[in-house]
């Protein structure tokens, strides 16, 4: 609980035992920090009353169809799914897409951040990579959209490397790469 009290974002994924993130969730809500999720790999049942913890669940196409038994094969399906998971309290839904981009939805609202093209090695990481990159940017005080933007390259320059953890750019790199994108 005291690293929890001691920090302003909770970002958690599914390699710990269930019971373990829903305690966190928990944790981290009366403890009113942002929790981010990134639900991977994907749980088939979360009740309700987390998901209406969560500020920001971040599923990649699969992972959103897992939860929620729809089908995410294209955008409109992708928004509706989303919209099941708004209607059970989640704050925003964050569905990455690979090159696709990135689809954001908010109770009342949506919005495509378009992918960025690069020449893909390895996919490896990109979505621990999206899913940090956009913790940095809430923290820095980011409006929504904008993390989402910033974390999208981010994601986008790691699959450009092999590997997961050494294909992480560094603030320095991603800033720059992020820089040259939006000229």
């Amino acid at each position: 609980r005291e690293l929890v009290q001691n920090c302003d974002i909770v970002l958690l994924q599914n390699e710990i035992p269930e019971e373990a993130i829903f305690h966190l969730i928990e944790m981290a809500y009366e403890e009113h920090k942002v929790i981010i999720w990134n639900p991977a790999p994907a749980l088939k049942r979360v009740p309700d009353q987390i998901l209406s913890r969560i500020d920001y669940l971040t599923p990649n196409e699969t992972e959103l169809a897992s939860m929620t038994g729809q089908s995410t094969a294209t955008q409109e399906e992708i928004i509706a799914a989303g919209k099941l998971l708004i209607q059970k309290g989640v704050r925003s839904v964050v569905v990455t897409a690979g090159e696709a981009g990135v689809v954001w939805i908010w109770d009342g609202g949506q919005k495509t951040v378009p992918g960025i093209k690069v020449s893909a090695i390895d996919t490896t990481g990109a979505g621990d990579c999206f899913n940090g990159a956009l913790a940095v940017g809430i923290a820095e005080g980011m409006q929504t959209e904008a993390a989402i933007q910033k974390a999208n390259a981010a994601s986008a320059l790691s699959v450009t490397r092999k590997g997961a953890q050494i294909s992480m750019p560094d603030k320095a790199e991603w800033e720059a790469f992020y820089q040259s994108i939006v000229k």
